[in-house]
């Protein structure tokens, strides 16, 4: 009984450092393979030393500036957030101070404010949406927010293109 629960436990810890290297971009098999036959704990400092493969932080990084477009606040933006209803919790500041701060402090959700004195084609040339006769301006019958999002897949796969290019000559040499 004991000998089947220690299996058991062996066998779990095991996937679970195999889930954690494929979350990191590496081959889920081999890093199951990896934890069974050293031990799991080995497995995990193996895998933590590694860290990510840099296919996956590419992705990850492509994941946040996705989460950014789409509105939904920077870390530095929420804990500002956080701080501001602390100092009008305790009086120090009115709500629509707190509110009038945040704004001039994040304009959008990237903490990048756009030029107030910019021209009409200096702040189209900032902006994210497609502009006439750009080849994803909504022809075709393709909306803005899915040329947008045709626009951020295409920035992703060239990025991700010319990592590999730079690193593509150096060799990966280790485990994968």
């Amino acid at each position: 009984m004991q000998m089947e629960a220690l299996i058991a436990f062996w066998l779990v810890c095991a996937i679970a450092v195999a889930a954690i290297a494929g979350s990191k971009g590496r081959n889920f098999f081999l890093w199951l393979l990896i934890a069974l036959l050293t031990s799991p704990l080995i497995g995990l400092i193996l895998l933590l030393a590694l860290g990510p493969t840099p296919e996956a932080e590419v992705a990850r990084q492509a994941q946040i500036e996705d989460l950014k477009r789409r509105g939904f606040p920077s870390k530095e933006e929420k804990l500002e957030r956080i701080r501001m209803a602390g100092r009008v919790a305790r009086g120090e500041i009115s709500q629509e101070a707190a509110e009038a701060e945040l704004a001039r402090r994040f304009d959008g959700h990237d903490g990048i404010k756009q030029p107030a004195h910019a021209s009409a084609p200096q702040a189209a040339a900032l902006s994210p949406l497609p502009q006439a006769g750009h080849p994803h301006s909504g022809d075709f019958g393709i909306s803005p927010e899915r040329a947008r999002e045709i626009e951020a897949e295409e920035r992703y796969r060239a990025e991700v293109r010319a990592r590999l290019e730079r690193q593509h000559g150096h060799g990966s040499g280790g485990l994968s």
